[in-house]
């Protein structure tokens, strides 16, 4: 589901992206759920969102009504805020967009279930078990014939966690005073250091957007060895032997980057993080060399995580001719002549668009945009994506952590969003 503005939620616009859906899913083989239609619950307006958010349709005469199976009642409004209720209240992975838009949003959805469930409460006030159990079932009806949550660890510690945020906003209006003579185990925000898993992180975006930074940023945050593979690192022998982009200097870049890529490949340590950098685009020669870079972790099974680093062009420009990158050592473009005509020809590498061979990898997909942020910041974006990705592994029938084909689908899905911002 893709949350945007009023007025970009155009007729148009929602059946490009139903066909766009429609597309993937058949192309990755899933089956599609069309009980509610597909053009009303992929692309919703914010101001659908907030109406959902505030909705106690789930209620009559102090019960929760069953979903009617029925086309009318699926085509409907209600089942329409139904729908983008659940989706609000349990756990999701945001991976583009303006989190800051939809959190008021998702807390309001928050205050509503917490209402809903003291309604139906049969002793209220309640334990977070209770209020995870009624969330569940009335004793008789659970999943889609009652509130729509189904019994999983990760939807029940999210409602926990509600919970527990509901007790403490209560204790905040009642000068802290605790809630029933009980105290509170308020749930703490994810632990960086402890979550981010050995992976392999790909800062892609133009010169002067902050990459390198970025990285140095997030060697601070990663608790474990880490290598940051600047693409300078490789770029700058092959300069100082071929200077100039030409078959010479290419090859020689190909043959270096192999080398290191390999010795990457069968470092002894599997509790690596590895950190890279680099400026690729959609064209063929690009994608190969991203294919290359993918082939790491393909090889060490560790996750794979691209995030292109955008920026707006005049901040772009004047990074790029920051006193700190012209006076460095390493061959840095500088002039902004060329990045203009790098910005005007060439598109960054998006997995939307470009065929990406991810067959065996566990591949995740973010943009930052790094324009307003600093360095830090946007290294603690990278970081809580990685570690949110952690902590929503998502098991296989058979109980096992298969997730490269749920992580490609996952990850190409929630740029759908972005894929609209950007090209409609």
């Amino acid at each position: 589901m893709a949350f945007a503005d009023d007025d970009f939620c155009t007729p148009n616009r929602v059946s490009k992206l139903k066909k766009l859906f429609e597309h993937i899913m058949v192309e990755e083989g899933f089956l599609l759920d069309d009980e509610v239609p597909l053009e009303r619950k992929l692309l919703v307006s914010l101001s659908v969102a907030r109406s959902a958010a505030g909705t106690r349709c789930q209620i009559q005469d102090g019960k929760i009504k069953s979903v009617e199976k029925c086309r009318a009642f699926l085509n409907s409004d209600t089942m329409l805020e139904r729908l983008i209720f659940n989706v609000l209240t349990v756990p999701t992975i945001q991976l583009s967009g303006d989190g800051g838009l939809l959190s008021p949003i998702q807390a309001s959805a928050e205050d509503s279930l917490y209402d809903i469930i003291n309604a139906v409460a049969k002793d209220p006030p309640f334990t977070a078990q209770d209020f995870i159990s009624t969330a569940l079932t009335d004793g008789t009806r659970v999943g889609e014939d009652y509130l729509g949550y189904k019994d999983r660890p990760e939807v029940t510690e999210h409602l926990e966690k509600i919970f527990e945020r509901q007790m403490s906003s209560v204790a905040s209006h009642t000068g802290g005073a605790a809630v029933q003579g009980k105290e509170t185990n308020h749930a703490e925000p994810i632990a960086i250091e402890a979550a981010f898993p050995p992976c392999v992180v790909l800062l892609n975006g133009f010169p002067g957007v902050g990459k390198y930074c970025i990285s140095r940023e997030l060697e601070t945050i990663i608790p474990r060895e880490t290598r940051l593979i600047d693409n300078h690192i490789l770029i700058d022998p092959v300069e100082a032997i071929h200077p100039g982009r030409t078959p010479q200097h290419y090859q020689l870049r190909k043959t270096i980057r192999n080398a290191a890529f390999d010795a990457i490949k069968n470092l002894q340590s599997r509790n690596v993080t590895v950190l890279m950098t680099s400026c690729l685009s959609s064209s063929d020669a690009d994608i190969e060399a991203f294919s290359e870079h993918l082939d790491i972790a393909r090889c060490r099974k560790v996750p794979f995580i691209l995030v292109n680093v955008l920026c707006a062009a005049e901040n772009n420009l004047t990074r790029l001719q920051s006193l700190e990158r012209v006076r460095g050592q390493k061959s840095k473009l500088t002039d902004p002549t060329v990045l203009q005509e790098i910005r005007e020809k060439a598109k960054l590498l998006d997995p939307v668009y470009s065929i990406l061979d991810v067959q065996d990898v566990r591949f995740h997909y973010l943009e930052i945009d790094s324009t307003t942020k600093t360095a830090a910041e946007a290294a603690d974006a990278v970081a809580r994506f990685v570690t949110a990705l952690t902590a929503h592994k998502a098991p296989n029938r058979a109980g096992q952590q298969d997730l490269s084909l749920f992580w490609r689908v996952v990850s190409v899905l929630s740029q759908l969003n972005q894929w609209l911002v950007r090209r409609l």
